[in-house]
């Protein structure tokens, strides 16, 4: 069964990569997902010991049925061009830049904050109170850096040039020196889709190539290189990056690769709770999204954290308490369900039509962005990497984040509006706003 999982991701590769801008289409990510991450953990736990065969079974078809909704609700969501763009609306391209200012700015002090807040967390595993909140809204970082990438390559100036430079310096520190995987990604992404978006065109296989490799080395380090980096934070009172060669001499790269991929406890938990849901039906039929909506939405620091759980259905930990009983299993501080356990939860088989609709609604955006709407672009590089944190970590967190992106962009989008004035002026000038767009 992996080697056909493994397969179906090939022949999804090469449909897309034939086509132009197939690179950043939510399917052709997706498989290079499943193939960097999913199948080498995967497929070291049938051979596990203790591990039930049935669990590791429904867990494989669960990614296949995953991999198989992205893959349709991508392919049968309409390809015709929106309206609405077939005579894009004229851009004044200096309320572009205030628009991006605006965002940038609103990012660089949200994300100050959040720096200022971190040394209260030192040694905390699992955060919780106000950070949480920050945390939260300091993710329009990666918005304000798809925007910045996509005007610079567009349009260079000095301006934009400052823009882009600004944004790089807020994001990467929380990649390179706070070591998010999901921020190596979301950055990676958002340089490649902006470059394909504004130019068309696709990086060297030269440059990919080594990229891929040093972020997938990474992600499979990153635990070790935690534990290294706060030691060595221990030691001299700094931070060091992940570019630092002491850094990477403090752990053993081959060990730490092979050690995480056997032991695969994100999966392992995943392969849990499929087979606690699959042997009692104890389904929790929508209420891990929910939960998800709750808890982001409904801070307990302003409504109590009693109104907070009275809304929530179910306690928190219940499935795993369950999973300890029966399969005498216990769940690990720190990792996660995946989007294959938090789907299955909610719905069984079905749960993997959640990410048929994330591909759908993917496809949709990428359709107008593909059609040169910029807000669309911005939408879409901002999206793209919370498709993928949906299958690393839970479904709930692209829809959780969907409607927060949707309304940054939305903002930021009413801010750079042209004026009627502005708009006629650029109506006679069809070479400046081809350029723009």
């Amino acid at each position: 069964m992996t080697l056909l999982l493994g397969l179906l991701c090939l022949v999804i590769l090469f449909q897309f990569l034939r086509r132009p801008g197939g690179h950043v289409a939510f399917p052709a990510v997706f498989a290079v997902l499943y193939l960097g991450w999913v199948l080498p953990q995967v497929s070291g736990l049938a051979d596990a010991p203790g591990v039930p065969q049935d669990g590791w079974f429904a867990l494989m078809l669960m990614a296949m049925l995953c991999l198989l909704a992205g893959w349709a609700g991508w392919s049968l969501t309409s390809t015709k061009r929106p309206r609405g763009l077939r005579k894009p609306s004229p851009l004044d391209h200096r309320k572009l830049i205030l628009a991006t200012s605006v965002l940038t700015v609103a990012s660089v002090a949200i994300n100050a904050l959040l720096e200022s807040m971190r040394p209260a967390m030192a040694g905390v595993q699992q955060w919780s109170g106000p950070i949480t909140i920050v945390v939260f809204f300091a993710q329009i970082r990666n918005v304000a850096l798809a925007l910045s990438l996509l005007l610079v390559l567009q349009h260079r100036t000095k301006a934009t040039l400052l823009l882009a430079a600004i944004n790089l310096a807020t994001t990467l520190p929380v990649a390179l020196i706070y070591l998010r995987r999901s921020e190596m990604i979301a950055v990676a992404i958002a340089l490649v889709g902006a470059y394909w978006f504004a130019r068309r065109k696709t990086p060297s296989l030269a440059l990919v190539v080594p990229v891929v490799i040093g972020i997938a080395i990474s992600v499979y380090s990153m635990s070790a290189l935690r534990t290294a980096s706060n030691e060595i934070e221990m030691a001299t009172g700094q931070k060091v990056s992940l570019l630092s060669a002491d850094l990477w001499s403090k752990i053993d790269v081959g060990e730490t690769i092979k050690s995480n991929a056997e032991q695969a406890p994100d999966f392992t938990n995943a392969l849990y709770i499929i087979a606690y849901r699959q042997a009692t039906l104890d389904l929790s039929l929508g209420a891990t999204l929910w939960n998800g909506f709750i808890f982001q939405y409904v801070p307990g620091q302003i409504f109590g954290s009693e109104f907070k759980r009275s809304l929530m259905i179910g306690e928190r930990g219940y499935v795993f308490q369950q999973i300890s009983g029966l399969f005498n299993f216990d769940y690990q501080v720190g990792t996660t369900a995946t989007g294959f356990g938090s789907a299955f939860s909610d719905f069984w088989y079905f749960g993997a039509l959640y990410f048929f609709l994330i591909a759908a609604l993917l496809k949709r955006i990428y359709v107008r962005a593909s059609a040169g709407d910029p807000w669309s672009q911005t939408l879409y590089l901002s999206l793209l990497p919370t498709s993928l944190i949906a299958l690393t970590h839970g479904h709930e967190g692209f829809f959780v984040l969907l409607p927060f992106l949707y309304g940054v962009v939305m903002a930021i989008k009413r801010v750079a509006k042209p004026s009627s004035r502005g708009a006629r002026r650029h109506e006679h000038s069809p070479r400046e706003t081809a350029r723009v767009l």
